[in-house]
């Protein structure tokens, strides 16, 4: 329904640009909405198929075979070798490496102080507050920012970060171009492939073509719309990534990256008594998670050159 603001200033009743009128428009009763309304968050894209430990402490020590270092026949396994013998013939050492990937939890926090006269006029806030929209869903975007982009310090180390990516050089700057895709995949290691890119890449990828013997679009068209793959691989969109730039589009298997949650999961508590002077409730929600790549080191193929990995950034 559209409110004629002006019959309301009319009347004496506050309009939407703050006017008053003279008469007793005041007096009129209105209706308030049961919910709050507010706009969706888009879903994080990293936890859904990433590798994700249930966490009983603080932290966790994950054993893992180490390829720094190793020789480029060896590099796959870590070090993990075998060979072809004569029968009776003596066994060569296979001289595996390995370390461990640290999980410790982090704390991603929201604090909020509301008046207590407010939440009784207004019910829905308490709900709103814990609820979809409220901290739970700010606490699952910071995530999401952490798990894509995150430093590693005092954070989730974001995949963008990971030492095991590679970085592919686009053939043009500021585009994206279907060489630089037929590039990233060329060196892409993983079962599971999945495009990330940031909002603003998608213009871009719309006014992408193919290769010269074929140049029609390559991604969407006026007819069936925008796809949910490119290339054949899902592709999701993320304002966590770069708008432009390193990172704007990456190709990941999120297997590779590794989430631990701590049993206790996300709290949400609301406490009477801090503001009890004020006549106020405050609501504090905690989350405490950790995320890394586990892989340490991008994966040398046995030519000794050619380098594979499970995250693959577009450069500048």
């Amino acid at each position: 329904q559209e409110w004629d603001t002006t019959a309301l200033s009319d009347y004496g009743r506050k309009d939407l640009t703050g006017q008053t009128g003279s008469a007793g428009g005041i007096l009129i009763p209105t209706q308030q909405l049961d919910e709050i309304m507010s706009v969706a968050a888009p879903i994080g894209v990293m936890r859904d198929g990433a590798t994700v430990i249930q966490m009983s402490g603080r932290a966790v020590d994950i054993p893992l075979l180490d390829q720094t270092g190793t020789g480029a026949a060896d590099n796959y396994l870590g070090g993990i070798s075998v060979t072809w013998t004569e029968e009776g013939a003596a066994i060569p050492a296979s001289e595996p490496k390995y370390r461990n990937a640290e999980l410790r939890v982090r704390e991603v926090v929201g604090y909020t102080v509301v008046g207590n006269s407010l939440l009784k006029d207004v019910p829905a806030l308490a709900t709103f507050l814990g609820g979809q929209m409220g901290f739970p869903t700010a606490i699952a975007r910071a995530e999401n920012r952490a798990f894509v982009n995150g430093s590693g310090v005092g954070q989730p180390l974001g995949f963008l970060k990971a030492p095991a990516a590679l970085v592919v050089n686009r053939t043009t700057t500021n585009e994206i171009k279907f060489e630089d895709l037929a590039n990233m995949e060329a060196v892409f290691f993983g079962e599971s492939p999945m495009w990330v890119a940031s909002i603003a890449a998608k213009a871009k990828l719309l006014a992408m073509k193919g290769p010269d013997s074929n140049p029609a679009f390559l991604w969407g068209n006026a007819i069936t719309g925008t796809p949910a793959t490119l290339l054949g691989h899902t592709i999701k969109f993320t304002d966590a990534s770069p708008a432009s730039g390193r990172g704007e589009l990456a190709l990941v298997d999120r297997g590779y990256y590794v989430i631990g949650d701590l049993e206790s999961g996300t709290t949400l508590e609301s406490s009477a008594h801090e503001k009890f002077q004020q006549n106020k409730t405050t609501f504090r929600i905690v989350k405490r998670v950790d995320g890394r790549p586990w892989l340490s080191t991008p994966i040398t193929l046995e030519d000794g050159t050619t380098k594979l990995s499970p995250f693959v950034i577009l450069n500048t």
